[in-house]
């Protein structure tokens, strides 16, 4: 064979299954792997429909989805809990299409845990108050998570 079709052959067996994959929903038991043209995504939704994931499009984000109204009242931030370690973060509020999303801060920490654990809590603190406990599974949250970083680079 020449180098030519070995090369074209080499280009459809990596490129071909890209794009075919490209546009699909991947499940991972209770993880989804998502790719479009703009953006790649892990999420996760658990029993009360909120929805946990990374984003990445130019960076990475660590979302949570949907909140209340988080304009017309005080957020002190989340403490996120595992069996192996607890974070407090920093979090900003935006909407995207009339839905509101918390931004987490320090992905490479929520990261770690998300892909590690198999079970992950969110305090969600109001006005000094925990108001709200929002239960995730990790059940696949490492495959989802490895195909969103793989195909964002």
């Amino acid at each position: 064979m020449s180098t030519k079709v070995i090369g074209k052959c080499l280009f459809l067996t990596l490129l071909l299954p890209a794009l075919v994959f490209a546009q699909q929903e991947i499940r991972y038991k209770d993880w989804a792997f998502k790719s479009s043209d703009t953006f790649n995504s892990a999420f996760t939704v658990n029993t009360n429909g909120q929805e946990l994931g990374i984003v990445c499009k130019d960076r990475c984000l660590v979302y949570f989805s949907p909140v209340e109204d988080c304009t017309n009242r005080k957020i002190n931030g989340y403490l996120i809990s595992s069996r192996r370690q607890t974070l407090k973060l920093d979090i900003s509020c935006v909407t995207h299409e009339k839905v509101k999303f918390l931004i987490l801060e320090d992905l490479v920490n929520i990261k770690n845990m998300l892909m590690t654990n198999e079970i992950i809590y969110f305090f969600f603190e109001v006005d000094n108050f925990p108001s709200e406990v929002s239960i995730f599974s990790l059940d696949g949250a490492l495959q989802a998570i490895n195909n969103t970083y793989m195909f964002s680079k």
